[in-house]
């Protein structure tokens, strides 16, 4: 734990990053479920615990929490926005991350699946 609690969502969020550069994915996300109960909208938070998730392989939990986290689907954000972007490629990477799990006729599938979000989300932006 850090030597002092971060007051605002954005020193939260430096916390998260912090462990994410450290290699601490599963802490990070630990940080950013704790910044969240201080900031419960904060959509970079949001994101990034979702994403810290995503990066050590649970899928399926990480699809839960976009889900739960009310980012499924994407808030009216803008896409112009890094983050408004980068929130909208969560669930394409979630689904390719699925995808490139699974095995025979099912795969392509579901790459097809994902490579259709990504599209969309490109159109969109």
């Amino acid at each position: 734990m850090p030597k002092h609690i971060p007051k605002t969502a954005a020193q939260w969020l430096i916390e998260v990053r912090r462990h994410e550069q450290g290699g601490e994915l599963f802490r990070a996300y630990d940080v950013a479920r704790q910044g969240l109960e201080k900031s419960p909208n904060d959509l970079a938070l949001k994101h990034r615990a979702i994403l810290c998730l995503a990066s050590t392989g649970a899928t399926r939990k990480a699809a839960e929490e976009l889900v739960r986290l009310g980012l499924d689907p994407a808030p009216g954000i803008s896409l112009a926005t890094r983050l408004g972007l980068d929130i909208a490629a969560l669930k394409p990477r979630l689904l390719k991350d699925a995808a490139l799990a699974a095995t025979g006729s099912a795969r392509a599938a579901a790459l097809a699946e994902a490579a259709e979000a990504y599209e969309s989300v490109y159109r969109k932006a």
